[in-house]
């Protein structure tokens, strides 16, 4: 019967004894005339009756014979539709409208309708209508996409996407808060929906030129229904806990045709902080920067790693209060030709904890033990703004202006102990450490993009430019005993420290890049561009002795007062060919960096010239469009040397671990291949997905460590060479349609080699992991959930300087969940994280731990849109905080604080006014 489109399997109860309906094309709307309608019996396929439209779409057929039959429609140059009935002889069957697709347009979209809901796969969009998924009343877009086939969200809110991180979720295309994906995903309602949409979103310069910049992200849209635009919905939820806890929280959605806005406000200290998963770094500001040129945009970056009173403290890591509120609007105006996107965002976080490292120190046929412990208090405070304005100025000219602007302030108090023993557990040194710190940080970043299509297909013109500006400062007190031994282990040397320090960074960075591309042939595009940018930094980072009276000394050796002038030329072309299977693209940039480094305590000037070709290139196969696909890349990057790491300066932040930078220090360049493929059978419910990569190093940048005879350690990066990185990753999905189970089975892997010194003697460091992946789900509607992930990976680390000590262990991880619905309005919840962690030579304590979280949930008012609910956490009082690191030196194991048990009664009001369905 040709190429089946199917619309759906839908079993027509009605009492007809004739049909009536009408054929409509899908893209222009025009009606088909002459379009041959056939009634065909299912069990033989046998032809019942014929007819064919008429000049306005319509037709009729009547004195139908019972039992199932199947009505197909068939039109040159489209793809067939049938569809089934089961006609009784009584009334009339209305078919309505029936619409007829391309056979050229079903090469790049598939429409399926089946038991795991509806998919349309469309050129490099997956589509899935939300309503086809049943979830339970007032359950939030997590809940949605927790139920999407390849779609997986973590305990943190983290989610990725056919086998991919996910790094931006948008509402209607619009950034919903700013930087915070779980503002949506957690907060908006699913029954608001309309569909969800996975692709890979190309940056906005690539999206215009159709030349692939390398800059792409996973990205879930999340376009709302129409319907649910106007009125307002949110929830409220309130909850105090044993021990103090306590998690409050707000939100409010309010919709009005195309303008939104929503407010929220968290207030808790049971671990939910209101940030998204990825702010980690964002939170609060430091004066020690690093920095890279985006050879795509021109620009120079820069970054932070954390300064000398930087809390060491993470997410998940210690004890957390925190309080979070954000505003946001956004509106389209005149015909959608102008649209505005605003945020605000204000957030203040307290963390207090402690923790505890054991580490080991390799060196030339022996080792030594390094033993950490610490209390520290960090509060942090940002006030944020950001928007972004689009104006389509005609159909062949845009412009797009954007802002970011934060406040903020941290202070943090530290207090340490470190101690240093021989292999035989000797006293080599030991120090009692006290730090504190104040700071300030603002940041203000804008961008500018103009963008113009000409009427010949493929030429078009763009120019972007771009500021940034922040500013950093800090000022803190340093005071430190250090006691050193002799062979014996007997004290014979003691020194003190008291000082105070202080540190400043500010940067401004201009930047415009100017784009032309012309279309060669009809399946050619010639991409040239050229970029400038100039960047300006200062960092300052003091050190004075505290003296009698309140007097300070200003210290040389710790000090340092730089500027940074950077300009950077850039130049480049790519050239695109591609049909509707294969995409080719290669091209490359050239560009030329001066950067000139002035020491003003010590009126000197260093300066460096970088000239760069950086080749890239892509072959991307459409196997089968829309089902498979492989792609193939190559691209050569730089990494300057961060800031900190020319500077030839001390930092005695650890008095025992000096760090120093390194003035004659050179850039590293990188070769990155990477290799995916993906393949998708819907109707089999059936996915698999692969992705390898490979990264190989010339002068990298890595270090020299020199020990003494007293246990101190000072590091200074050096260029090395012979690093690389590789790693893997692969998922296949599928379902059990008899039994509903859906299951998954992958496995991820890992290599790296590095190389540094130790003590002038050279250390090849190798680092290997492998492991498995298996999921199962089961899911009967409204009365259990079931699912089962476990991942067993095997980790090993050997090093060319002490070969006798090489590490090997497993780590298992189970995560079993069960929902139970006891009745309509009574749910039970568990779910579990177990981690098994195999014993080394080296960190032979028991580290397992068992997760174990409860609850039960009973739905209040008479349309369920109240939530009482009770829930503990870590119900067997087992959680410990706990990490492993194994460097090309070091080797590292830390305990530390953690929320462990908590008792929650919770109460959530949903509400709404907008007209959302009700259960």
């Amino acid at each position: 019967m040709g190429v089946a489109c199917l619309f759906s399997f839908m079993l027509c109860s009605g009492q007809v004894n004739s049909i009536i309906g009408k054929v409509q094309d899908t893209t222009e709307k025009k009606v088909l005339t002459n379009a041959s309608i056939s009634l065909l019996r299912v069990k033989d396929t046998t032809l019942i009756r014929f007819t064919r439209t008429s000049s306005d779409g319509s037709f009729k057929l009547q004195s139908l014979p019972t039992g199932p039959l199947l009505v197909l429609v068939t039109y040159p140059g489209y793809a067939d539709y049938y569809k089934k009935i089961d006609p009784q002889p009584t009334a009339e069957l209305h078919l309505n409208t029936i619409p007829m697709i391309l056979r050229s347009q079903l090469l790049e979209e598939v429409v399926v309708r089946q038991k795991l809901g509806a998919i349309r796969i469309k050129k490099d969009t997956t589509e899935f209508v939300a309503d086809s998924f049943k979830l339970e009343a007032f359950a939030t877009v997590e809940d949605l996409l927790k139920r999407l086939p390849g779609v997986k969200v973590n305990k943190d809110g983290s989610i990725e996407a056919q086998g991919e991180d996910v790094k931006k979720v948008l509402v209607d295309g619009e950034e919903f808060f700013g930087d915070d994906p779980t503002m949506a995903t957690r907060n908006l309602r699913a029954d608001a929906v309309d569909r969800v949409q996975v692709f890979d979103k190309k940056s906005d310069q690539a999206s215009f030129t159709g030349i692939d910049d390398g800059q792409q992200s996973k990205t879930i849209n999340i376009k709302l229904k129409e319907d649910k635009k106007k009125g307002y919905f949110g929830k409220l939820a309130a909850g105090p806990g044993l021990q103090n806890k306590f998690s409050n929280e707000a939100m409010i959605n309010s919709f009005k045709g195309k303008r939104k806005m929503a407010a929220y406000g968290v207030m808790a200290n049971n671990g939910k902080t209101g940030l998204g998963w990825d702010d980690r770094g964002k939170f609060g500001g430091s004066n020690d920067m690093n920095m890279e040129i985006d050879e795509s945009s021109g620009m120079i970056m820069m970054w932070s790693e954390g300064g000398e009173f930087e809390n060491p403290n993470y997410w998940g890591e210690g004890l957390p209060t925190s309080w979070s509120a954000g505003l946001h609007f956004s509106d389209k105006y005149n015909e959608d030709k102008k649209k505005l996107n605003l945020n605000y965002r204000l957030n203040k976080l307290n963390t207090e904890g402690g923790g505890y490292s054991t580490n080991q120190y390799l060196l030339p046929d022996t080792f030594y033990y390094r033993n950490d412990r610490g209390n520290s208090f960090s509060s942090k405070w940002r006030n944020q703004g950001s928007g972004t304005y689009d104006w389509q100025v005609d159909s062949n000219a845009s412009l797009k202006l954007n802002f970011t602007g934060s406040l903020g302030t941290t202070s943090s108090n530290n207090y340490y102990v470190n101690e240093a023993l021989t292999s035989k557990k000797i006293n080599v040194n030991k120090s009692f450490r006290n730090s504190t710190s104040d700071g300030t940080n603002e940041l203000f970043n804008s961008g500018v993009l103009y963008k113009q299509k000409f009427r010949k297909k493929g030429r078009t013109f763009s120019l972007q430019f771009s500021q940034k500006y922040s500013r950093n400062e800090s000022e803190g007190i340093l005071k430190a005993e250090n006691d050193f031994f002799d062979l014996n282990g007997g004290l014979y040397k003691l020194d003190s420290i008291h000082q105070r320090k202080t540190q400043m960074a500010l940067q401004n960075i201009l930047s415009t890049k100017a784009s032309y591309t012309e279309g060669i042939g009809t399946k050619g595009l010639l991409e040239i561009n050229y970029s400038v940018s100039n960047a300006k930094d200062q960092t300052e980072r003091m050190s004075y002795d505290k003296m009698a009276g309140g007097l300070s000394n200003y210290i040389d050796s710790l000090s340092t007062q730089y500027k940074f002038n950077v300009f950077t030329q850039m130049g480049g072309s790519s050239f695109r060919w591609n049909n509707r299977i294969l995409s080719i693209q290669g091209g490359g940039t050239l560009s030329a960096t001066q950067l000139q480094q002035l020491d003003l305590l010590r009126d000197t000037s260093l300066k460096y010239n970088y000239l760069n070709f950086f080749p890239k290139a892509s072959f991307n196969w459409n196997i089968k469009p829309n089902q498979s696909s492989m792609r193939l890349s190559y691209n050569g990057s730089t990494r300057q040397p961060g800031i900190n790491d020319l500077q030839p300066a001390r930092d005695n932040t650890d008095p025992l671990y000096i760090r120093k930078g390194n003035p004659d220090l050179q850039q590293e360049f990188n070769h990155e291949w990477n290799l995916s493929f993906n393949s998708f059978q819907v109707m089999k419910s059936n996915f698999f997905w692969i992705d390898v990569s490979f990264i190989t190093t010339q002068n990298a940048i890595s270090s020299s460590d020199w020990i003494d005879g007293q246990g101190k350690r000072i590091s200074q990066p050096i260029n090395t060479s012979g690093r690389s990185n590789g790693r893997f990753y692969f998922s296949y999905n599928s379902k059990w349609k008899k039994t509903g189970i859906e299951w998954s089975l992958g496995g991820r892997g890992s290599t790296s080699s590095s190389i540094s010194f130790v003590n002038g003697n050279e250390n090849r460091n190798q680092n290997n992991s492998i492991g498995g992946i298996g999921e199962m789900s089961y899911r009967k509607e409204n009365k259990l959930n079931l699912s089962l992930r476990m991942e067993q990976t095997f980790n090993t680390t050997s090093s060319t300087i002490n070969k006798q000590i090489r590490n090997a262990y497993w780590a298992t991880e189970l995560s079993p969940e069960a929902t139970f619905y006891l009745s309509k309005k009574t749910i039970l919840r568990s779910d579990a994280m177990i981690n098994i962690r195999q014993k080394t030579a080296l960190f032979n304590n028991n580290r397992n731990v068992v997760l174990l979280n409860a609850s039960i949930e009973q739905k209040i008012f008479k349309d369920q849109s109240g939530l009482l609910q009770f829930k503990v956490t870590d119900l067997l009082n087992q959680n410990l905080g706990f990490s492993r690191d194994f460097t090309s030196t070091t080797n590292t194991e830390r305990t530390y604080d953690t929320l462990r048990r908590i008792w929650m009664l919770r109460l959530v009001w949903n509400f709404t006014n907008n007209g959302t369905q009700q259960p």
